[in-house]
């Protein structure tokens, strides 16, 4: 059998990419971008991954990270219950008035869409539904 040995700055990188790997993929700093390295099981050098198994390495990552938290429902004395949805949940009316004066109402899906739904220029038909009524 033959005795290897492998330099502590190799033994370095390799656990920094695991350690990076465990990382969700939020927890890097907005708009740094990381480097994803293997080990070639052949050589025992570190190499860039091929596409599939990057692929599997993102497929695993996505496998241990934690569940979206979910909101608790409260119950009410009377029974019903309630949940805060947050922003998902929230469809905005919009009412405008159109060039000769007459009310048009719309709903958009978003702070922001009904945002910019008030500051545009009346238009001159309703303003397009998202459907939140029709499934």
């Amino acid at each position: 059998m033959m005795n290897e040995r492998s330099s502590p700055g190799a033994a370095l990188a390799a656990m920094l990419a695991l350690a990076a790997l465990s990382l969700p993929p939020s927890a890097g700093a907005a708009g740094q971008e990381g480097v994803v390295v293997v080990r070639d099981r052949e050589s025992g050098q570190m190499r860039a991954p091929t596409p599939a198994e990057l692929r599997a390495l993102r497929a695993q990552q996505k496998a241990m990270a934690p569940a979206p938290a979910i909101a608790p429902s409260v119950q009410r004395p009377d029974g019903t219950r309630h949940l805060h949805l947050g922003e998902q949940g929230m469809v905005y009316s919009v009412l405008k008035r159109d060039a000769a004066g007459k009310p048009v109402i719309g709903c958009t899906g978003g702070e922001h869409a009904a945002r910019a739904a008030v500051e545009q220029p009346a238009p001159g038909a309703a303003i397009k539904e998202h459907g939140h009524d029709r499934e």
